[in-house]
């Protein structure tokens, strides 16, 4: 369903091409959760010619963080059937555990420190400073402008006056997955050389002499 859900918005080719930036700055005027989802993944670029780190830990980042969302997304939509990100929204009372799993995914989305998103932002944007100084200040941009979207989106799902649901928070297997994914983000983000030392090294191409 997420996978679903993010290519019925996914742009056209041609808005594709001035992805990321142009994409990420369409998310703060967006009011829909499908957007949102998208705009997160056009982020990812695992092309990063030679950074194998950064690609890696890009990619690994975006699945995680962007899994959780969707999960959330999902576990709302089921409890109040489709959701409009424009409000009103008052559900962060009826299901507490479900609003913090989805600001904790969509901060590690955009880079928030001790996740893994904020090692991501890093290795990408040194790997994109030694190719190009332009791309990497709108990328700087972009990012700031998702940031905002993603808080947009999150204050019109759940804050705003108190709407009772006789709906339940998440359930137990939901709690575990959620808790599995977090604890993932937060070790990659303080730990991150755990992974990444050893991936560089064996995705590393020895030159050909």
């Amino acid at each position: 369903r997420l996978a679903a859900l993010a290519a019925r918005a996914l742009p056209s080719a041609a808005a594709r091409a001035l992805a990321p930036t142009l994409g990420l700055g369409a998310s703060v005027a967006s009011n829909d959760r499908r957007d949102m989802i998208a705009r997160h993944l056009q982020r990812a670029d695992p092309t990063l010619g030679g950074h194998y780190a950064a690609a890696l830990m890009v990619a690994l980042t975006t699945a995680i963080a962007l899994g959780g969302l969707g999960l959330m997304v999902i576990a709302l939509e089921e409890r109040a059937g489709a959701v409009s990100l424009s409000g009103p929204g008052g559900r962060v009372q009826s299901f507490p555990r479900l609003a913090a799993g989805f600001a904790l995914f969509g901060a590690a989305g955009v880079a928030m420190p001790g996740t893994a998103g904020f090692i991501a932002d890093d290795l990408m944007l040194h790997a994109l400073w030694g190719e190009s100084v332009g791309a990497t200040v709108m990328i700087i941009l972009g990012a700031a402008l998702l940031a905002v979207g993603t808080l947009r989106a999150y204050a019109g799902a759940f804050l705003g006056p108190a709407r009772p649901s006789l709906a339940p928070d998440l359930r137990g297997r939901e709690r575990a997955v959620v808790t599995i994914l977090i604890v993932l983000l937060l070790v990659l983000g303080l730990v991150p050389g755990i992974l990444l030392t050893p991936a560089d090294a064996m995705l590393r191409i020895s030159p050909v002499p």
